[in-house]
C-alpha cells in the first residue's frame, strides 16, 4: 500500500512542480535539483511515514 501512496504522490508532485516551477522558477531554492525530483523525494518520505507498517510500532 505504501508503494501505491508513493506513486500517487509522485504523480501529484510532478504535476505540481511543473506548474510551480513554470510560475515561480523554484529550481534555485533546491540548489540545482529539478523541482519535480525534490518534491518526489519529499512526498515519498511523507507517504512512507504515513503508510501503515507492521514493522513499526
Amino acid at each position: 500500500m505504501g508503494l501505491i501512496y508513493t506513486l500517487i504522490l509522485i504523480a501529484i508532485a510532478a504535476l505540481m512542480s511543473t506548474t510551480i516551477d513554470g510560475l515561480l522558477h523554484i529550481g534555485g531554492i533546491t540548489q540545482g535539483l529539478p523541482g519535480w525530483l525534490f518534491w518526489a523525494v519529499v512526498l515519498s518520505l511523507v507517504a512512507w511515514l504515513m503508510a501503515p507498517s507492521r514493522s513499526r510500532p
